[in-house]
């Protein structure tokens, strides 16, 4: 018997009251994350793609060393089908109940085991949580919400992907991501709107 995979979600309502689903990026504190993994349940995915009544939370962590920022392109062998060949600044993905452990933050350890299973990174110098994106003018969009975090490392030529079969990664500079903008997947833009100060937000 296929066991359904469980992912992490939040009613939309409390989403809402904590001010979380303003259009694209937007900063939120470290209070309001607490609040979200307070709220936090599980339910089976294939239900939680079809229930806009909740959100299911994506950690998900731009990898930066300076000014140099990770992309990664998802090649045809790879997963989610309708990602094929978009350029994402982001490793991301659902929350599990294996991620939620007594006294530790489910989001990061999902954001952890994520990274881990996609990039080779030896070292990080710090990490931060950075805010939360909502697009609600999607189907796909409107049952997710990105839980942003920003990494940084010291040795950006350390970094790599571990499945090559399925990603293609490598460093770009702000310039080379606004040329291939139109490459980018929608919560990848919202990234590099902030990266650049669009929109009142900036990125130190």
């Amino acid at each position: 018997m296929t066991t359904v995979e469980q992912v992490g979600v939040v009613p939309r309502e409390d989403c809402e009251q904590l001010g979380l689903l303003e259009h694209g990026l937007h900063a939120a504190s470290e209070q309001a994350l607490g609040l979200l993994e307070e709220k936090l349940h599980f339910m089976a995915r294939p239900m939680a793609e079809e229930d806009p009544s909740h959100k299911q939370l994506i950690p998900y962590v731009l990898v930066r060393s300076g000014d140099q920022l990770f992309g990664m392109r998802r090649l045809s062998s790879g997963g989610e089908a309708r990602l094929h060949g978009k350029l994402s600044l982001g490793v991301g993905g659902h929350m599990n109940p294996v991620d939620r452990r007594d006294g530790h933050s489910a989001v990061r350890a999902t954001l952890m085991r994520e990274l881990e299973e996609e990039l080779c990174i030896p070292a990080i110098a710090s990490e931060r949580f950075v805010g939360v994106i909502n697009d609600d003018t999607s189907a796909v969009g409107s049952v997710h919400l990105g839980i942003v975090f920003q990494v940084e490392v010291d040795s950006p030529e350390s970094v790599t992907v571990r499945e090559t079969d399925a990603l293609d990664g490598r460093w770009y500079s702000r310039q080379e991501l606004e040329e291939l903008r139109g490459h980018l997947e929608t919560w990848s833009v919202f990234l590099l709107d902030w990266i650049s100060g669009a929109h009142g937000v900036t990125a130190p």
